[in-house]
């Protein structure tokens, strides 16, 4: 029997999970997809590509109903940022444009000032320290 694939999107349809029924369960809403054409136990995710469109690394390109798809094992969904890469567009999965990508891409965070060169200490910190170094010091002479 085909491994069937599902996969989950959020509100805006991007997708956001994918799974093989050999990886977990169904949950209600996941949406099933390349209905019968995975043999095997990997999630694979089928992506029509545009005219213009190059395919991501790794991928076996070819046409399905004279449409140019790209065939993804176990592919990555999202960016470094948490961003979806793909989103479901009727009976089709497409990838979706950079401008798409770089709208939903959170900006970064605002860094916190580094930490001061130097600790600085009381005066009477700097005193102890100073008679504890000099006590050290004479210790060792011994």
């Amino acid at each position: 029997m085909a491994t069937k694939n599902f996969i989950r999107t959020d509100d805006r349809d991007n997708i956001i999970h994918g799974y093989s029924d050999e990886q977990e369960e169904f949950q209600e809403g996941d949406i099933e997809v390349n209905i019968g054409l995975n043999p095997g136990r990997a999630f694979v995710l089928i992506v029509a590509l545009g005219e213009e469109a190059e395919p991501p690394d790794g991928g076996v390109v070819l046409e399905i109903e004279g449409v140019r798809c790209v065939l993804l094992t176990n592919p990555s969904l999202t960016n470094e940022h948490g961003v979806s890469l793909y989103r479901r567009d009727g009976a089709w999965v497409r990838m979706r444009t950079p401008q798409e990508i770089e709208a939903d891409t959170p900006e970064p965070p605002e860094l916190p000032d580094p930490p001061p060169t130097g600790q600085q200490f009381t005066d009477d910190e700097a005193e102890f320290l100073k008679d504890f170094i000099a006590g050290y010091n004479e210790s060792e002479d011994v």
